[in-house]
């Protein structure tokens, strides 16, 4: 084969190749662009967007409160608070803590964990 027939299929392989990734992009963009969100899809994300301002109540520590003491609700607190920013094992009622051990120092401004708390 003469020189100048490979240069010419070597053209034409890299067009063809060309191509194809081409066509493959436009494919895929048209596929992404044209993407209907289901029904389900969009209650999803109408949840979602609920949750971020959503607020949930959690208990604070208005006293330091020593490790072994008892808690008294007087040295707590109620308060509402962003619902991402709620630990997930925060207590969330003053009647929870209520009479329990503390089974750790408890620092005055903390919110309050199951695992702060004697069984």
């Amino acid at each position: 084969m003469s020189r100048k027939a490979i240069l010419i299929l070597l053209g034409v392989c890299i067009s063809f190749i060309l191509l194809v990734v081409v066509s493959v992009s436009a494919l895929l963009l048209y596929s992404v662009a044209s993407h209907k969100e289901t029904p389900e899809e969009k209650a999803s994300e109408a949840g979602m967007l609920n949750r971020i301002g959503a607020k949930g109540r959690v208990v604070y520590c208005l006293k330091d409160i020593p490790q072994g003491a008892i808690v008294d609700g007087k040295a707590l607190e109620e308060r509402e608070i962003e619902q991402g920013k709620i630990p997930l094992d925060a207590v969330t009622s003053i009647s929870l803590a209520k009479g329990r051990r503390a089974k750790y120092g408890m620092a005055q401004g903390q919110i309050i964990s199951q695992h702060d708390l004697a069984r």
